[in-house]
């Protein structure tokens, strides 16, 4: 009997990836691809790591990041008439 194979970075339970693509970026934040590649070209202090032709977004770079963008404070939710 052969031993299971190693989850990828992507399945439940596995430990996150220390660079994601473009797509993976995409899906935390409900965009396109596009739009990733839009916002690092437009904003030098996005983390991204550039190799030849791809480009990768260091993980927990990008998440303090985006913390750091949060704006303003939340409304109260407004009761139900």
């Amino acid at each position: 009997m052969s031993p299971a194979p190693a989850p990828t970075p992507h399945e439940p339970g596995a430990e996150p990836p220390a660079y994601l693509t473009a797509r993976d970026v995409a899906a935390m934040l409900q965009l396109s691809a596009k739009s990733v590649f839009r916002l690092a070209a437009a904003d030098a202090t996005m983390p991204q790591l550039r190799l030849g032709g791809s480009v990768r977004f260091p993980r927990e770079r990008l998440l303090r990041w985006l913390r750091a963008r949060e704006g303003g404070p939340v409304a109260p939710a407004r009761p139900s008439p």
